[in-house]
């Protein structure tokens, strides 16, 4: 099934998935510091190379860096693949900030069982969002993990099972 397009220009409130009408916005509050967290992953590295190891021109990297445009739902991944941070951060600034992080939740021989059934349930839900190729706003991301936990009894093996029904309520 075709999704319907409406051009519209990009305002505050919205993100670079403006062009998609089933879009839901970034919140304006979390995404202020995005370029903020853009130079964060450039580091030392020039312009021109982080944009070309994205995938995309250096023109529009300095558009997100000033502020002009959010990145659309590809090229969050794409930024995120780079440096192997969680879409979540890149967007938010919710941790974990890495994947590499969000895989140490569970390697700690002392992390709680929740631990993982935590895991288990970001996991199921950023899942969900490549899927559907949106980002649930923070209040439903967390309410999505919070009930999937719950529903869970925090049995990690519980959760996915249970992503589908839940993340179709939080829509």
């Amino acid at each position: 099934m075709a999704v319907p397009r409406v051009k519209t220009r990009l305002s505050k409130k919205r993100s670079g998935s403006d062009l998609d009408a089933r879009a839901v916005p970034i919140c304006s509050t979390e995404s202020e510091l995005f370029k903020e967290r853009l130079r964060e992953l450039i580091g030392e590295r020039k312009n021109v190379w982080f944009a070309r190891e994205c995938g995309f021109s250096d023109s529009l990297l300095g558009a997100y860096l000033r502020g002009e445009k959010l990145p659309g739902f590809e090229k969050l991944v794409a930024i995120a693949n780079v440096d192997g941070v969680t879409i979540d951060w890149l967007t938010t600034g919710r941790p974990p900030k890495t994947r590499a992080e969000l895989s140490l939740l569970t390697s700690h021989p002392a992390s709680a069982y929740t631990d993982l059934a935590y895991r288990a349930a970001v996991e199921a839900i950023q899942e969900w969002q490549i899927e559907q190729g949106r980002l649930l706003p923070l209040d439903k991301f967390e309410s999505a993990i919070d009930l999937l936990i719950k529903l869970a009894d925090g049995e990690a093996a519980q959760i996915k099972p249970n992503a589908a029904t839940v993340l179709g309520l939080t829509t």
